[in-house]
């Protein structure tokens, strides 16, 4: 009996690991959906299905400001489709810090973390960059809870905060967003 439960339940339990974001090729595990790695792989959805909407989804800041619409998207469309055979480097683990002070970004965040990942032709030459900021938090704010290990957190959410392009030009925005870069 309980073999054949199993049995029943392997393919779902599976299914639901993979849906949830929970399992990555890279071998990296995560515990939340809008990971690194999965902001990465809807991000590249978007532009080969022409989604706008799934593509601003991913972004915020300068990339937002910069790239979030159609002329951005095909910008970096164009940039991409330029090198044949891209190879993604990353995302790699930059920075992480708890912060002394909860900041309000729509929850209350208490640990952040930065990634950058690359897109590289074969010869090594990077041809587009991109910074991933994550923000782990809570709905309320409490300075005690500063410093909890980030699997106490219960909000965990990571979006592409800035992206340069090496190879195209971004498209002109009258330098609106350029206070919003992250050097």
């Amino acid at each position: 009996m309980i073999f054949w439960l199993m049995q029943r339940l392997a393919p779902c339990l599976a299914a639901l690991t993979v849906l949830s974001g929970c399992f990555f090729p890279g071998g990296r595990s995560y515990s939340y959906y809008w990971n690194p790695e999965n902001i990465l792989s809807i991000g590249r959805e978007a532009l080969e299905t022409n989604n706008e909407y799934r593509w601003t989804d991913v972004l915020t800041g300068h990339a937002l400001c910069q790239y979030g619409d159609e002329k951005g998207m095909n910008s970096i469309r164009k940039t991409l489709a330029s090198v044949p055979e891209l190879t993604l480097d990353g995302p790699n683990l930059v920075k992480h810090q708890w912060l002394s002070k909860p900041g309000y970004i729509g929850f209350f965040t208490y640990y952040h973390e930065t990634y950058e990942a690359s897109f590289k032709t074969p010869a090594g030459k990077t041809v587009l960059e991109t910074v991933i900021g994550c923000h782990f938090g809570l709905s309320e704010e409490d300075p005690s809870l500063v410093g909890l290990p980030v699997s106490k957190y219960s909000i965990r959410t990571c979006s592409i905060a800035s992206i340069r392009d090496h190879v195209g030009t971004p498209p002109d925005n009258g330098g609106v967003c350029d206070d919003l870069l992250r050097k």
